[in-house]
């Protein structure tokens, strides 16, 4: 199933704001204080105290690291969204468009952050010496990432439920039409419903719930459409 995100997310897009926007963007602000906690450790050289910020560890600080973290952003953001909205009562389809903004708000910030940090590192002490990385491949990248996943959440929540069944029920609908038609989870609740009756038959002294039950299952599986009544021969 593909989503038109042209007619789900517009770029006037603060213009569709849910009233979940502002708590999804204060739980993204709590996972940015942990993350900036630790983005600090670099710039004080304590995260690797006996390494120069350069060669393979300014790839491992604009790699792996930074994915690490915008993937928990993105996370939060998108279980946030469902969390609040099932709380509330809301769709979290509508609402997954604050998920999206609120993600994007606090990756940008992200990276502007670590931009700062990285000319710093390098200029060790006079910024001004190192040109400050430009980040805009980045946002795109990671933007991306974002409206896929909203994309995925518009989905997966606009699918119609599976076990949903709207249909006029007649005299036809009868115990084996609903046997015969029912998900397979179903049957081992059926059977544990005639192995309680028959338990429940024995510590009464007598099976007559199990019997009951019993013949119940069996009149409906032999229970067979009334066949048409075929038209009499022409007699000569």
């Amino acid at each position: 199933m593909r989503i038109n995100l042209n007619n789900v997310m517009s770029k006037n897009r603060k213009n569709n704001m849910t009233p979940i926007l502002p708590f999804i963007q204060d739980r993204l602000k709590s996972v940015r204080k942990e993350i900036d906690a630790d983005l600090f450790l670099w710039l004080s050289g304590k995260k690797y105290p006996d390494l120069k910020f350069d060669g393979s560890l300014i790839l491992n600080y604009w790699g792996p690291y930074l994915d690490g973290h915008i993937y928990t952003i993105i996370e939060a953001a998108f279980a946030a969204n469902r969390e609040l909205a099932f709380e509330h009562d809301l769709d979290p389809a509508k609402s997954a468009n604050d998920a999206l903004l609120a993600s994007e708000e606090a990756i940008n910030g992200l990276l502007d952050l670590m931009a700062d940090y990285d000319q710093k590192m390098q200029g060790e002490g006079y910024p001004k010496r190192v040109a400050r990385r430009n980040v805009s491949e980045f946002r795109t990248r990671f933007s991306k990432l974002a409206h896929k996943r909203a994309e995925n959440e518009i989905a997966f929540f606009s699918m119609p439920k599976k076990n949903t069944i709207k249909l006029p029920l007649t005299s036809d609908h009868t115990l084996y039409w609903f046997i015969k038609n029912c998900h397979w989870s179903v049957y081992p609740v059926l059977l544990s419903l005639i192995l309680g009756a028959f338990v429940f038959g024995l510590g009464a002294g007598r099976n007559d719930s199990f019997l009951k039950l019993y013949d119940a299952v069996k009149s409906a599986f032999n229970t067979q459409p009334a066949s048409q009544p075929q038209k009499p021969h022409n007699v000569k």
